[in-house]
């Protein structure tokens, strides 16, 4: 009775979290055996009853009575020993150790754990991945959305954040897991689950520990762990090259330098090529900037990827987003004489405004048109926004009098921007480092402070390698060399992945499920969230949306 209390304490919530998933695994043990009809037996029952009626009735009172006494007694001294339980672990959380070294690395009092009442360590990981192991639900969305409409779908374990290849900025995510936190503990008298697994990056988990220090009581239907999504080049004797697979990490110490200086080799080497990037665009596009006095640099590239200084990612389509849009820029807004001066009588100078921001407001791509015109159209809307809140009471009807479209010489320079950023050979296209070895990121994982590791959508790996005739045997020799690297810790995989594309071969997913099993592995899942919300992993949605599913 102990453990439960302790377990339903530190959920957060008043009700019953293991009630609430024996629920959703109801639907698998309804299997019951038959009972015959048996005609002469039934005879036998109700000939016999008629005879000792009376005699029945009033033994049956006399039990009933002395039963509901007894029941009566047992459920005031049960309720006495709960109250008293309660008391006696009301004070009692998970990872103590853990919150009391991470609040001293921020320099808070450690004995302030209720301060990261929100964040979950590896104990209360542990516990809450055994109670939902058979739990598939948990980690859906659903058809349309309906388990988050109907506060069924209870975690998203894997969400990219702008510190490395994500839309979301860790506030924007906090508050908006937040939000639908406090849904899902109205409805469960349970807390909603995240896991923050920037790629090769740990500066989102610190920004999330200070957030969640400042303000506990927001976030307090909300369950944050801490991890990373690290890219590993596994060498297996059963395929012909080193493959890249994804590999996590939760319950971290985002101080530890053994994970968070995994990557320093390979941010300088992204760094560097997108310095270099920007001088050759210099040099290619020098008449186009000579016409509209600018020019690209770094400090603006940061703008528009500000995770090039945290996170090793891939950043081609912001390189070419970011020459794009600085020029149209530089073409719609402040070369346009007629729109300056509007916005100066309006109170609006251009050194207020900010090129980047449109770019963050597309969210949805516009069949028939390039993707520069969305950018464009968003401009449009942020002078428009931006001169309301200037003066809410203002008529600018007028604005598309003066707000213009690209020039033809813009769109010829756009249009070659669209090919040079992904032609290696014009010197703009800036290769992404490449993979760590599997040796070198298993030994950091080895050696961390504390901490659960696991393996990414191990089904991409098998599609990958669908035509290798070993194929099976690589997949069962990853997920045996990583467990058996890593003896000391428990290890995760994720069977419960929802970023497979459509049709993924069952097959593949039935045979993870197995080594997972086969090797101790726990099942975790997530959508592998990239964009403006939790609850898609590919795809924007609509504030309007976002608000209408999780109310």
């Amino acid at each position: 009775m102990k453990i439960d209390l302790v377990q339903k304490y530190n959920m957060g919530a008043s009700g019953n979290y293991s009630y609430y998933y024996s629920k959703m695994a109801s639907a698998n043990n309804s299997n019951k055996t038959a009972v015959p009809n048996l005609p002469e037996a039934s005879e036998k029952r109700d000939s016999f009853f008629k005879q000792n009626k009376k005699t029945i009735i009033g033994v049956g009172t006399a039990i009933l009575a002395f039963g509901a006494l007894i029941l009566t007694s047992k459920n005031k001294i049960f309720s006495q020993k709960t109250q008293k339980n309660t008391e006696i672990l009301k004070d009692v959380v998970f990872d103590l150790d853990y919150k009391k070294k991470l609040l001293s690395k921020m320099g808070i009092d450690p004995s302030c754990v209720d301060k990261l009442k929100s964040l979950v360590g590896k104990e209360e990981f542990l516990s809450v991945l055994n109670k939902v192991q058979k739990s598939p639900q948990a980690f859906s969305v659903g058809d349309e959305f309906s388990n988050v409409k109907n506060k069924i779908f209870n975690f998203n374990l894997h969400i990219h954040t702008t510190n490395s290849d994500g839309q979301m900025s860790v506030e924007k995510l906090l508050d908006q897991a937040s939000r639908y936190a406090d849904k899902f503990a109205e409805k469960n008298n349970a807390p909603f689950y995240i896991g923050i697994t920037d790629h090769d990056t740990v500066n989102g988990c610190i920004e999330a520990l200070h957030l969640l220090v400042k303000n506990p009581e927001k976030y307090k239907n909300l369950k944050v762990i801490l991890g990373t999504e690290t890219k590993a080049l596994f060498d297996s004797k059963f395929s012909s090259s080193p493959k890249e697979v994804h590999l996590l990490s939760y319950c971290l110490n985002p101080f530890d330098q053994t994970i968070a200086g995994l990557s320093k080799d390979q941010m300088n080497q992204l760094q560097s090529g997108a310095r270099k990037a920007i001088i050759k665009a210099n040099s290619l596009y020098s008449k186009v900037e000579s016409r509209y006095n600018y020019a690209y640099s770094f400090d603006d590239f940061k703008k528009i990827r500000s995770s090039v200084l945290t996170s090793p990612c891939d950043i081609k389509y912001s390189m070419k987003d970011y020459m794009q849009f600085r020029l149209i820029y530089a073409d719609i807004v402040e070369n346009n004489q007629q729109l300056v001066e509007y916005l100066s009588k309006n109170g609006i100078s251009l050194s207020e405004l900010d090129f980047s921001v449109p770019k963050f407001n597309i969210t949805k791509q516009k069949e028939g048109v390039p993707y520069w015109q969305n950018y464009v159209d968003e401009t449009n809307n942020y002078l428009l926004n931006q001169l309301k809140t200037k003066n809410p009471n203002g008529d600018y009807s007028d604005l598309q009098n003066v707000f213009k479209q690209v020039s033809g010489r813009t769109k010829d320079a756009l249009e070659s921007m669209e090919k040079s950023a992904f032609d290696f050979n014009a010197g703009i296209l800036v290769k992404v480092p490449e993979a760590l070895s599997f040796e070198k990121v298993l030994k950091a994982y080895s050696d961390m402070d504390g901490g659960v590791c696991g393996i990414a959508h191990p089904c991409i790996l098998h599609s990958q390698e669908q035509n290798n005739p070993q194929v099976q045997e690589l997949m069962e020799d990853l997920f045996a060399t990583f467990k058996n690297r890593l003896q000391s810790k428990p290890v995760i995989y994720e069977g419960y992945y929802q970023g497979y594309w459509p049709g993924t071969n069952s097959e593949w997913i039935g045979l993870s499920d197995s080594l997972g099993s086969q090797y101790g592995y726990l099942k975790t899942g997530g959508l592998d969230s990239h964009f403006n919300n939790i609850f898609t992993d590919q795809k924007n949605l609509s504030e309007e949306f976002i608000n209408q599913i999780i109310s």
